[in-house]
């Protein structure tokens, strides 16, 4: 006889060694595990999954809904105020300060640092430097703007957003005078302003 409850098949007891379940054992019991109970069980298993897709579709279909975008925030950073003006799903905050840890930390360009912005109007990203700018080389201006567009795009590989490099641009300021030192663009690449 098969128990009804886990399925398993009893010989010679009145338990089912298997899940316990006192079992009448009659004479003509058949060897084979009773339809109802696979019917109750196909029930129980097509309600569970109804259930669970339907709960699925009202949480996706509520979250698209009600999802607004993000108000513009003022972030306090090491150095300096990281705006953030457009959301890179909910990761630019992120994002923003860990540019700014990674060029504040001690690396090559630690010395010209000053805070980073980005301005979503112009899908640019705003790194900022000191007066110590002047003092680099050509080379080591086009260095810093690559490090920045290369920081910037592995950071969003690595929160799996989908940066769209041809439209972003990297437009180096000036801390004391506001002015644009240098500039990358999809079209024109690195370019350092005299």
């Amino acid at each position: 006889m098969i128990c009804p409850r886990c399925g398993k098949e009893v010989t010679g007891s009145m338990y089912c060694l298997n899940c316990g379940l006192k079992v009448i054992i009659s004479p003509n019991a058949q060897k084979t595990t009773p339809k109802s109970f696979f019917k109750k069980a196909k029930l129980a298993i097509m309600a569970t999954l109804i259930g669970a897709f339907i709960l699925v579709s009202f949480q996706t279909a509520s979250s698209i809904f009600a999802s607004k975008p993000a108000p513009p925030q003022k972030i306090e950073s090491q150095k300096e105020s990281v705006v953030q003006l457009i959301d890179y799903n909910g990761k630019q905050h992120e994002m923003l300060e860990a540019f700014n840890n990674l060029f504040s930390s001690e690396n090559n360009f630690t010395p010209i640092y000053a805070g980073v912005a980005y301005d979503s109007s112009m899908d640019t990203l705003i790194p900022k430097v000191n007066d110590n700018w002047h003092l680099l080389s050509e080379d080591a201006k086009i260095a810093f703007v690559k490090t920045s567009f290369i920081s910037w795009n592995t950071m969003a590989k690595a929160r799996k957003i989908d940066l769209k490099t041809d439209k972003l641009h990297i437009s180096v300021i000036s801390s004391l005078s506001g002015k644009e030192v240098a500039s990358w663009g999809p079209i024109l690449g690195t370019s350092i302003n005299r």
